[in-house]
């Protein structure tokens, strides 16, 4: 998780594992503990940021983002609180949630939320969302960050395989809408190949069970057809990542 004044980093550091883990490993009266203890925090957006992660710990999912998404109203370019969330939507496995969230950022003249832009936008193999914040980022003078080339690398592949995409973009999204029914998590890679002359998307889960991978490959299968892509030359595919 990012950074905060030390208060709110204390009640942070309390949250992270199960944020990380995207299940509670805490007491509940330790969270309604971090709770209290947020809403005495000066800085109202703070308080209402770590709030709402600690609603989100607790499973009060719409409360937990809405009180997340106040605090990110009062300000809007705070890194801390916006990524703290997007971080926080991912691991609960609220994908869908997560890219309205960076779609939303994506005029921001923060850095840090710009890489997190670019980073969600890469991952779902988004075209348009990168050639509109990949000269944002270059433009600034600030150090590279370190995933800057996997974003370029993602920004070439599409450029080069052009005629295919928009048919990507589309894939990236059915394949977020499925990974957020299913809530899972999923690992930090994502690659492209070519396969029986086919532009795959390959997205990893982090699971072990290929059931339940089964059961949501034949849910993408359904939704490329209900696109209208089940001609394209283009396909997406889950498979086990990384628990």
């Amino acid at each position: 998780m990012s950074l905060a004044q030390p208060k709110s980093g204390e009640l942070l550091d309390l949250l992270t594992p199960s944020l990380t883990k995207g299940e509670n490993l805490l007491s509940e009266f330790e969270v309604h503990r971090i709770i209290r203890e947020a809403k005495k925090i000066p800085e109202r957006y703070q308080g209402l940021s770590i709030e709402g992660l600690a609603k989100l710990v607790l499973g009060e999912i719409e409360e937990g983002c809405s009180l997340c998404e106040q605090g990110l109203r009062i300000v809007p370019n705070d890194p801390v609180s916006f990524c703290n969330y997007t971080i926080a939507l991912r691991n609960l496995g609220l994908h869908a949630r997560q890219y309205a969230m960076i779609q939303n950022a994506a005029n921001s003249l923060n850095p840090t939320i710009l890489a997190e832009v670019a980073t969600i936008s890469a991952y779902w193999a988004d075209i348009d969302l990168l050639e509109k914040v990949m000269p944002m980022l270059t433009a600034m003078e600030i150090p590279r960050p370190e995933d800057m080339g996997k974003w370029y690398d993602t920004l070439n592949y599409l450029h080069t395989h052009k005629d295919h995409a928009q048919d990507l973009k589309t894939i990236g999204q059915l394949m977020m809408n499925v990974a957020e029914k299913y809530r899972v998590r999923l690992a930090g890679a994502h690659a492209f190949y070519v396969m029986s002359e086919l532009d795959t998307l390959f997205v990893e889960v982090k699971t072990d069970d290929p059931t339940l991978l089964s059961q949501m490959n034949n849910a993408l299968a359904d939704e490329i057809i209900i696109a209208g892509l089940a001609d394209s030359e283009c396909v997406g595919c889950f498979e086990a990542g990384e628990l």
